[in-house]
């Protein structure tokens, strides 16, 4: 980040100076435009002989909607079943066919096409919207925790041998490569459904990193 030739280091005899302070980043960081503003301020060196240096981190980053999912968790229940009686009432004709001893097809369909306009209006006055987050994750699914989980536990087995046996286990190392790329591989294609962006593109500039960060990890290996 270091501009050439601008010294960060001037001694107090004003003799020498170097440029010996650097800040580094990393390609993805720098594709991305993460890392601004970079400058050297004497004004906060406070009788230092090195210059304090001083950058803006994720400049501009923005909430990133929920696209209409709701907050469960946050749900009132006795709110949730008053709305979801008040609202059968008015398919109370349909919803009763479902009495008869051998309702036909479509009075199932009928029925089935009630339910779902009960529970997505219901739903949809009694449960919360999700607020925009800067770590929101709106593509994540159950089957990339399942991989995320099973990467978890791949990550303790190749712990669990070295600690033991003080060498790696090669078996165990493949299982684990193995586990990362898929969890990499469906993590980056799930946000480019969500975004509708070339996934090809999007997975080559994917690392595990960036995927790993989905979710909370209870183990580092």
């Amino acid at each position: 980040m270091n501009p050439p030739d601008e010294p960060t280091f001037h001694s107090h005899c004003g003799r020498s100076m170097s440029t010996i302070d650097l800040t580094f980043i990393n390609y993805p960081a720098d594709d991305a435009d993460t890392v601004r503003d970079w400058a050297i301020d004497d004004d906060w060196s406070y009788g230092s002989d090195h210059g304090a240096i001083k950058w803006t981190i994720n400049h501009g980053s923005a909430p990133i909607a929920e696209t209409g999912r709701k907050t469960w968790k946050n749900a009132k229940k006795d709110r949730f079943c008053k709305a979801v009686a008040a609202a059968r009432m008015r398919h109370i004709r349909t919803l009763q066919a479902l009495r008869t001893p051998e309702p036909d097809q479509s009075l199932l369909d009928q029925a089935a096409k009630a339910m779902r306009e009960i529970l997505t209006e219901v739903a949809d006055q009694t449960v919360p919207i999700r607020r925009p987050s800067y770590h929101s994750k709106p593509f994540w699914t159950d089957e990339l925790t399942d991989l995320r989980d099973g990467t978890v536990m791949a990550r303790r087995r190749c712990r669990d041998h070295f600690r033991r046996f003080r060498t790696p286990n090669p078996t165990l190392v493949t299982d684990l490569k193995h586990a990362e790329n898929v969890f990499t591989s469906l993590g980056a294609c799930s946000e480019c459904k969500l975004h509708h962006i070339d996934g090809r593109n999007h997975l080559q500039r994917t690392s595990l990193s960036k995927v790993w960060s989905f979710m909370p990890l209870s183990i580092r290996f």
